[in-house]
């Protein structure tokens, strides 16, 4: 599986552990992920408990980061003027 259908798979599922059962997963890559479900599990775990001790959602804090990925390329083309 390529990093980005996982990306892609995994993208708005940061938190939700019934994820690899969704019906949008076909079965060959249901089976790639199968062989790291216990990774995924305590990934998902970590991001869960840091988005409630941040309390803000993954999306929010993804949301945030594009954000200011924005500002800081604005201040750098100011800067290059």
């Amino acid at each position: 599986m390529t990093s980005e259908l996982f990306y892609k798979l995994f993208s708005g599922n940061e938190t939700n552990f019934d994820w690899l059962k969704s019906k949008e997963i076909d079965k060959t890559t249901l089976k790639s992920l199968e062989n790291c479900k216990d990774e995924i599990y305590y990934s998902q775990k970590s991001l869960l408990e840091n988005q409630e001790a941040m309390q803000i959602t993954i999306g929010e804090l993804k949301d945030l980061i594009k954000n200011l990925d924005k500002v800081i390329e604005r201040l750098k083309m100011q800067r290059v003027k």
